[in-house]
C-alpha cells in the first residue's frame, strides 16, 4: 500500500503491517489523501480546491509553466564555450553561433527609427512622445497575469509595429532598448539603469525595471508607473543579455529548444557568468523532463543571485513532484528573503490546504485556520497579488461555505478582472451544469484571449451552453491573436468536427503539423480522414508519420485499422504482427483493433489463441462470446462459457452470469441491426 514519508517528502510503497515503515528511509509514514471524501457533502466541492492550487500557483509565476515536452533530437543545452571578456560587447556579440535575422543585436536602429529620433527637438521631448505611446498597440507593458507566448522582435521591427499600432505588449527590456537606439539615434549620452529596491527579480526577470539616465541625471522608464528609487548601473553587455534571456524565455514556451540554448549560450558569451541565463536554462531542462539536472541549475542560479519568485517557482516543481514538504521549504525561503511578500504568503497558503486531508485528524483544524490567516494577510497587500482571492475562495469552498466563495470571485471579476478568479468561478458554474453563467464570466472579465486558459474554458463554456456559432466566434478571435497556438488550432478542428464538417477539421490540422506537436496532430489527421472515408489518405500520412515514430502505439494500431479499410489486408497482418512480435501492441489490443475495421474472424483468431491456456482472461472469453453471438455461434458462446466458468473455480458462477448478460446484450444489438434492414 501507499503512504507519505515526510522524511523523504515522497510517497512511497510499505508492507501492510499495524506500524508500518518507509522502505527507503524505514521512518514513520502517515497516510496519503483519500481518493474518496467521506463526508457527501463535499465530494463535488474537493476537485475544485485540489486542481485550484495549481491554477493559482501558475498565477503567482504566471509565464513560467513548464512544457513537459518531449526532448527532441539535438536540444540538449550547449556546452559553452569559455567566456569571452571584452569591453566592446557587439564585438562579442559577433562571436555568437546567432544566425540571420536572430543574430540582430537590440538597439539596432532602421532608417524610419534614426529619423523619428532626430525630429525631436531635444531628448526630454523625444522620451514625452515615447510615454504618450505606453498603451495597447504601442508600448504597452507585459502584465503580470499574462502569459506571454508572443516573439521578442528586434529593435527596428518592434518600432515598426508600434508605428502601426499593432505592437504585442512587451518586456520593460524591450522597451528600454528602443529608447536607448532612439537616444544614440540623436547622438545623446546615456546608460542603463535598473531598480534595487524592493523586491528583485534578477533571475526570471519578470519584474526586473531597465530604464535610460539621460545626460542631465534624469531616469527616463517607458511604461512607469512610479519612478526608481534606487537606481544602479547595469552594463549595455548585461542588459543585451538580458534581452537574449527574455527571447529564450518565449522561445521555451513554444518547445523551439534548440534556438533557447543557443541564446542562452550567446547572453553567457556577451555577460558571462549571468546568473538568469543559468536559470532559465534549467527552466528548459525541467520542460524537457531533464529534472534533476534542471532543479540542479535553478539552485546553482539561486546561489548567485537571490530571486523570492524563483524560490516559488521551485516551490511549484516541488508541489508537482509530490514532494509538499520541499514546497515548503522554499515558500519558507522565499519569505526570509522577502519577508511578508503576499506570492509565498498564498503559495504556502495553498500547499498547507492541499496537504490538509493527510494530515492527523486533530491538526486538520488548526491547518486549516492559519491557512485563512496567511491569505488574509496576502490580500492586505495594495495590489493584492494576482490569485490571492481565488486561493481565499477555495479555502471557503474547503470550510463549505459555498455561498461566500462564490461571492468572492464575483468581486474579484467584477471590481478586479482578475483572471484566476474568472477561472475558478466558471469551474464553480459548471460543475452546477450552470453552462450560460460561465459562459458569461470571461466578458465580465474582460479576460484576455490571448490566454489559452481562456480561451479554452470561454469555448467550452458556450459548447455546453448549446451556443457554438459564438464559440467559433471565440475561437477565430483567439486564432487572430496567436495564429500559430496548437492548443486554439485543435480546439476549432475539434469544433469543425463536432459540427459535422469533416473535411475542414481536416484542413485546420494542417498547419499545425509544423510545430512541436506535429506527429501526434497527425495521427488526429488521419483518424478524421478515416471518418470521412479517405482511408488510402490516411495510409499514406500514417505511413509518413511512423518513419519518426515506428513504436508508437497509438499510431501503429492506428495504420492497421487504416490498411484495412483501405482493403489492404495483407499489409495490415503483417503491420499487427510485427506490433506483437515487437511487443508494441497486447493481443487485446488488437482484438480491438480489428473489431473496430469489422474483421470479426481476425478478432476471433486472437482470442481463440487467448484463452486457450489453463487459466483464461475473463475479459477475453467474454469478449469472445460476443463475437460468436455476432457471428451466429451462440452454441460456441455456451460452450465457451461453461468451460472457462470452470476453469475460474470460485469465480466462475459470477463469469457465468456476467456472460449471460453479455450475450443477452450482444443479441439485442443484433437485432436491432436486422431490423433497419428488414424495413429497406
Amino acid at each position: 500500500m501507499k503512504k507519505f514519508c515526510p522524511s523523504c517528502d515522497a510517497v512511497v510503497e510499505v508492507a501492510d503491517v499495524p506500524t508500518p515503515r518507509c522502505s527507503v528511509c524505514h521512518k514513520a509514514v502517515i497516510d496519503t489523501p483519500a481518493t474518496e471524501d467521506p463526508d457527501p457533502k463535499r465530494r463535488w466541492t474537493q476537485p475544485l480546491v485540489v486542481g485550484a492550487v495549481a491554477l493559482v500557483l501558475a498565477a503567482l509565476v504566471v509565464g513560467w509553466q513548464l512544457q513537459r515536452a518531449k526532448v527532441p533530437e539535438a536540444a540538449s543545452p550547449a556546452k559553452l564555450a569559455p567566456p569571452v571578456v571584452s569591453a566592446d560587447w557587439m564585438a562579442t556579440w559577433k562571436t555568437t553561433e546567432l544566425k540571420g535575422d536572430r543574430a540582430v543585436a537590440p538597439g539596432i536602429a532602421d532608417a524610419a527609427l534614426a529619423q523619428y529620433a532626430k525630429a525631436a527637438p531635444n531628448a526630454q521631448a523625444l522620451v514625452r512622445q515615447l510615454f504618450a505611446l505606453a498603451k495597447p498597440g504601442g508600448l504597452q507593458k507585459v502584465s503580470l497575469s499574462t502569459r506571454r507566448k508572443h516573439p521578442v522582435q528586434p529593435t527596428a521591427e518592434l518600432w515598426q509595429a508600434v508605428t502601426a499600432g499593432k505592437a504585442k505588449p512587451v518586456h520593460p527590456i524591450e522597451a528600454a532598448w528602443l529608447l536607448r537606439a532612439m537616444l544614440q539615434a540623436r547622438g545623446e549620452m546615456a546608460s542603463f539603469v535598473t531598480e534595487s529596491a524592493g523586491v528583485q527579480t534578477p533571475l526570471m526577470l519578470s519584474r526586473t525595471r531597465l530604464a535610460l539616465k539621460l545626460a542631465d541625471g534624469t531616469i527616463a522608464e517607458v511604461g512607469a508607473a512610479q519612478p526608481m528609487q534606487a537606481p544602479k548601473p547595469v552594463s549595455d553587455a548585461q542588459a543585451a543579455a538580458w534581452w537574449l534571456v527574455v527571447r529564450a524565455n518565449v522561445l521555451r514556451l513554444h518547445g523551439d529548444f534548440k534556438l533557447v540554448y543557443e541564446d542562452l549560450g550567446a547572453a553567457q558569451l556577451v555577460s558571462p557568468g549571468l546568473p538568469a541565463a543559468d536559470f532559465v536554462k534549467g527552466v528548459a531542462q525541467l520542460d524537457q523532463k531533464m529534472d534533476e539536472s534542471g532543479v540542479a541549475a535553478c539552485e546553482a542560479a539561486l546561489l548567485k543571485a537571490e530571486d523570492p519568485l524563483a524560490r516559488l517557482f521551485l516551490a511549484e516543481i516541488a508541489v508537482g513532484q509530490d514532494q509538499p514538504v520541499k514546497a515548503l521549504q522554499r515558500c519558507d525561503e522565499a519569505l526570509k528573503a522577502a519577508p511578508a511578500m503576499p506570492e509565498a504568503l498564498v503559495t504556502k497558503a495553498m500547499i498547507l490546504l492541499q496537504r490538509v486531508p493527510t494530515l492527523p485528524v486533530d491538526q486538520r483544524d488548526a491547518t486549516t485556520i492559519d491557512v485563512g490567516k496567511l491569505l488574509d494577510q496576502a490580500l492586505q497587500a495594495n495590489p493584492a497579488p494576482s490569485g490571492a482571492r481565488a486561493a481565499k475562495a477555495q479555502w471557503l469552498i474547503h470550510k463549505d461555505d459555498m455561498a461566500a466563495a462564490e461571492t468572492l470571485l464575483q468581486a474579484g471579476v467584477k471590481d478586479h478582472r482578475e483572471l484566476e478568479s474568472a477561472l475558478m468561478l466558471v469551474e464553480v458554474y459548471n460543475s452546477r451544469q450552470q453552462f450560460t453563467e460561465a459562459a458569461a464570466v470571461f466578458g465580465q472579465a474582460e479576460a484576455s484571449l490571448e490566454d489559452e486558459r481562456v480561451v479554452t474554458a470561454w469555448v467550452m463554456a458556450l459548447v455546453n451552453a448549446k451556443q457554438p456559432a459564438k464559440a467559433m466566434e471565440i475561437i477565430d478571435k483567439a486564432i487572430a491573436l496567436a495564429p500559430t497556438s496548437t492548443t486554439v488550432g485543435l480546439l476549432r478542428a475539434q469544433l469543425l468536427a463536432e459540427a459535422g464538417k469533416i473535411k475542414e477539421s481536416i484542413a485546420a490540422l494542417e498547419p499545425l503539423k509544423a510545430g512541436p506537436e506535429g506527429d501526434q496532430i497527425a495521427g488526429l489527421q488521419a483518424q478524421l480522414l478515416l471518418q470521412d472515408g479517405q482511408a488510402d489518405q490516411a495510409v499514406q500520412l500514417l505511413q509518413a508519420v511512423l518513419t519518426k515514430r515506428p513504436t508508437d502505439k497509438k499510431l501503429v494500431l492506428l495504420q492497421i485499422v487504416a490498411l484495412a479499410r483501405a482493403k489492404q489486408l495483407e499489409l495490415a497482418d503483417k503491420v499487427a504482427a510485427k506490433a506483437l512480435a515487437d511487443k508494441i501492441a497486447l493481443p487485446m489490443e488488437l482484438v480491438e483493433v480489428w473489431l473496430q475495421s469489422q474483421h470479426m474472424e481476425r478478432a476471433q483468431k486472437l482470442l481463440e489463441q487467448e484463452v486457450a491456456v489453463d487459466k483464461p482472461d475473463p475479459k477475453a472469453a467474454a469478449t469472445l462470446a460476443v463475437v460468436y453471438v455476432m457471428q451466429d455461434k451462440k452454441p460456441q458462446a455456451l460452450a465457451l462459457r461453461d468451460k472457462t466458468a470452470k476453469q475460474l473455480g470460485e469465480h466462475g458462477e459470477e463469469f457465468r452470469k456476467a456472460i449471460d448478460e453479455a450475450i443477452a446484450a450482444a443479441e439485442a444489438e443484433k437485432a436491432n441491426r436486422v431490423k433497419p434492414d428488414a424495413a429497406k
